[in-house]
């Protein structure tokens, strides 16, 4: 299945004004369209809904950690590739999220930069995995334009 352009990504933090803030910079990235999602428990179901493959996650939200949400994420076995935004900088939960699957961790405040440089390594994967699920349906297409 190829990973529709330009790429979905969600903001979820609880607090509206970072996620606005971190979501208008992901909308500056060309591959990527952002949402913004402010509540933890509704999270899984709105990026299953709108097939989100990306998700920029405060790990410290109300309601629901997100080292919790970032291991229901993963659990869709769907690609899904998160980033961890966090202000604590203690190893310890950068590691935890890391070992559950996180791509990458970013601390806030974030740069521009720092997103746009994490954005491109997402879209460089999800571009290496298109490419990847194209060449496969060109293998199995023969001379006669028939499926194999």
């Amino acid at each position: 299945m190829l990973v529709s352009y330009p790429f979905e990504v969600a903001v979820v933090d609880d607090d509206p004004i970072t996620a606005a803030l971190v979501a208008k910079i992901c909308k500056d990235h060309n591959d990527f369209r952002s949402h913004i999602i402010t509540n933890a428990a509704n999270a899984l179901q709105e990026i299953e809904q709108k097939k989100i493959r990306c998700v920029l996650l405060d790990i410290s939200m109300p309601g629901e950690f997100g080292d919790e949400l970032l291991r229901k994420l993963i659990g869709l076995e769907c690609g899904i590739q998160v980033i961890i935004l966090t202000a604590d900088r203690s190893l310890t939960i950068a590691e935890r999220c890391l070992n559950y699957g996180a791509r990458d961790i970013l601390l806030k405040p974030s740069s521009k930069k720092d997103i746009h440089i994490t954005l491109d390594k997402v879209a460089d994967h999800f571009n290496r995995w298109n490419q990847i699920v194209e060449d496969r349906v060109h293998q199995s297409i023969d001379k006669t334009g028939r499926t194999k």
